[in-house]
């Protein structure tokens, strides 16, 4: 009996220490995991990398210079025949003398039976007489009416006025702008012409040609010739 007490007593002691030894074991892993440091692992972040654009900026319209717009418009002019206006002749006196506004031909021969007469058209009327006969100068008001083509001669510097009269709009924007800045007389009418992919309409006076840009109507002036 006293063997197997004492056995028993020996066990006892044993597993007490034991687990005092497993105790102080944890006591010591608590503290080391609290007052130790666990290395962090940083998983570098790598640089924003600049994307080439895929697509095409907009190319900015070339700005356009008074000489690209003047070198254009001389293009234009290049389409159109030219009045040359001898503003001395007794014709031209006689239409401004008669308010038929601008002259929209040069002087025009044409016959008639045996002799000669001259002709040109204005904005409002014609005028004609025979050539050397300039103290004898006629004047048809427009609309010319039958009255006024009593005679043969009349009828045909009517018909020669027509077809080779140039057509001027009084009222338009570029014969404003050119009456104001004193440009002179028209010498063509309202022609077309592009720059830099951009239609114009210009028009040449006796000192310039006046022109606008059709899409927002802005208008100038380059100097001729």
């Amino acid at each position: 009996m006293r063997l197997k007490a004492a056995i028993v007593t020996a066990i006892i002691v044993l597993l007490t220490a034991m687990l005092g030894l497993i105790t102080e074991g944890l006591k010591l892993y608590r503290e080391f995991a609290v007052t130790t440091p666990v290395a962090a692992t940083v998983t570098p972040i790598a640089l924003q990398t600049k994307i080439p654009l895929t697509a095409t900026p907009p190319i900015p319209p070339t700005p356009t210079s008074d000489e690209t717009i003047r070198t254009c418009a001389f293009a234009g002019l290049n389409t159109q025949t030219l009045l040359r206006v001898n503003v001395d002749a007794a014709l031209y006196i006689a239409g401004q003398a008669n308010n038929l506004g601008f002259a929209q031909s040069d002087e025009i021969q044409f016959p008639y039976f045996t002799d000669v007469y001259v002709v040109q058209d204005f904005n409002t009327g014609i005028v004609f007489a025979k050539k050397d006969d300039w103290s004898n100068v006629k004047v048809l008001k427009k609309p010319i009416t039958a009255s006024q083509l009593s005679d043969g001669a009349a009828r045909e510097a009517a018909r020669i006025a027509d077809q080779f009269g140039i057509r001027i709009n009084m009222g338009s924007s570029l014969v404003k702008v050119a009456q104001a800045q004193n440009l002179g007389y028209p010498r063509t009418g309202e022609f077309k012409f592009s720059c830099h992919n951009e239609t114009y309409v210009g028009q040449l006076f006796t000192i310039a040609i006046v022109y606008i840009r059709e899409k927002d109507n802005e208008m100038g002036i380059v100097q001729y010739p």
